[in-house]
């Protein structure tokens, strides 16, 4: 399969460089699997959509303040890395932003204050070594937000604003190096409004890594390595959805990294609850073994979460739909609007 085949022509101007000033307020489209575009909808109609017997399943990761803004050791020359995981004391794997690369024993100083020696490379990845200050204490004090290159900001003020914007209302469990986005459109009071309906809502968490920035480069998309994120499912998270499997009721997963965490922790009889790792890549010709409906933000041409929706929703069905979200003028990627894909 060519990664070409999930290309799409896109405008820089319908890429979202700020929220809505509601987050509900953003526009959901309704795609049929294999059918087509229903209808197009404002996001805060999901509670007219929803089913008292629904279960809606939300990654509840919360992202760090990851973006460190360094300076090469002796040169002056300013880099950005993002921190995603911690593999060992004082170590974190990290990717340079586009553009930029480090070489192994390459010394960088944050603000005159604190010392990251590069240790290692691999396949484009960075691990780093902080002798002097924990990468938590300067995530704390200089981080800011990791949003993604797509995004072009020339008002550093703003950086404030997107520790809020860039997260979800649920997130609680500190570790996701980019945000489960398909979540920010939910508002407390939508929330509310959906449980007054009589529909659950289980948490589950997947760190969400540098992977996500990491594009496909092969030709082949069966040739692409996934990079691997933790996810946790908890005993009672479990239950319940097990529960709603059995009885044959509806999930609704918010998001590819909800789906990715469901498909890799079913056992074929269940979820299984607990910690893991995956590095599931799902993409066309793929069978879901949970995962029937999903809600989802609009993703990068050729990009692996796109391929995800594909494999959900048929391929062709996908590309003609963001075809069509194109000439709606629909907003796109991270602070865009949202897909509701149905059975």
């Amino acid at each position: 399969m060519k990664t070409s085949d999930f290309y799409y022509k896109l405008s820089s101007g319908l890429i979202a460089q700020y929220p809505k000033a509601c987050r509900s307020d953003s526009r959901m489209m309704i795609l049929k699997r294999n059918k087509g575009v229903e209808k197009i909808l404002r996001f805060r109609e999901i509670a007219d959509i929803l089913n008292k017997d629904d279960l809606l399943i939300v990654n509840n990761t919360k992202v760090l303040p990851c973006r460190i803004t360094a300076r090469k050791y002796p040169t002056g020359s300013e880099i950005e890395v993002l921190l995603s995981e911690k593999t060992g004391e004082n170590r974190w794997i990290a990717l340079a932003r586009p553009g930029k690369r480090l070489k192994k024993g390459t010394i960088l100083n944050i603000m005159d204050k604190a010392t990251i020696q590069v240790e290692n490379i691999n396949d484009g990845f960075y691990e780093l070594f902080f002798p002097d200050v924990s990468a938590e204490t300067i995530m704390e004090k200089y981080g800011r937000m990791p949003l993604p290159p797509y995004i072009e900001r020339k008002n550093p003020e703003r950086d404030e604003r997107d520790k809020i914007d860039y997260q979800t209302v649920f997130a609680r469990k500190e570790g996701a190096a980019a945000a489960p986005t398909a979540g920010l459109h939910f508002t407390d009071e939508l929330l509310s409004k959906i449980r007054e309906l009589g529909v659950k809502i289980a948490e589950l968490t997947l760190n969400v890594g540098i992977g996500t920035f990491k594009p496909v480069k092969t030709g082949s998309v069966e040739e692409h390595k996934m990079h691997a994120e933790e996810y946790f499912i908890s005993e009672e998270t479990a239950r319940v959805i097990n529960e709603h499997l059995s009885e044959n009721k509806r999930l609704v997963p918010v998001g590819t990294t909800v789906v990715r965490a469901l498909e890799s922790a079913y056992d074929g009889e269940r979820i299984k609850p607990g910690r893991s790792k995956t590095d599931i890549f799902i993409y066309p010709g793929y069978t879901f073994r949970v995962v029937k409906n999903m809600i989802t933000n609009f993703h990068l041409p050729c990009s692996t979460l796109l391929m995800l929706v594909c494999a959900l929703a048929g391929r062709q069905t996908v590309i003609d739909a963001y075809n069509t979200a194109v000439r709606e003028n629909f907003r796109f990627y991270s602070y865009g609007d949202s897909m509701f894909i149905m059975e």
